[in-house]
């Protein structure tokens, strides 16, 4: 009887459309934070110096993360560590800022791509 009432499930499955049938789990949401950016002066807290970077109090070193903001996206590396005012969760070098067309302090779009 159980048999039966899956095989009949499945055959119900096949009938729906292709969306109904997948189930795939949700793709990353992107949140929100308070960012600002600064002058890069050459020297980070990791001692390497990527050109799109980023500092992060609590990311490792080398973590990616994808920034969205107007409209504009760019992927940075964290490379250094702050920022030190504690309402800000990222601080975005200058090649970071100006590929996004940031300055200031505002809110950007982020998510942790590995």
């Amino acid at each position: 009887m159980l048999l039966s009432m899956v095989l009949r499930l499945g055959v119900a499955l096949l009938h729906l459309p292709y969306h109904f049938a997948v189930i795939a789990p949700p793709p990353p949401r992107m949140q929100l934070a308070t960012a600002s950016w600064y002058e890069d002066a050459g020297q980070t807290a990791s001692g390497f110096h990527a050109y799109y970077g980023v500092a992060s109090r609590t990311l490792r070193f080398g973590a990616r993360v994808l920034f969205r903001y107007h409209g504009r996206t760019v992927t940075a590396t964290v490379d250094d560590r702050g920022p030190f005012v504690y309402s800000r969760l990222w601080d975005l070098n200058q090649n970071t800022a100006g590929a996004l067309g940031f300055s200031g302090v505002d809110t950007v779009a982020y998510r942790l791509l590995r």
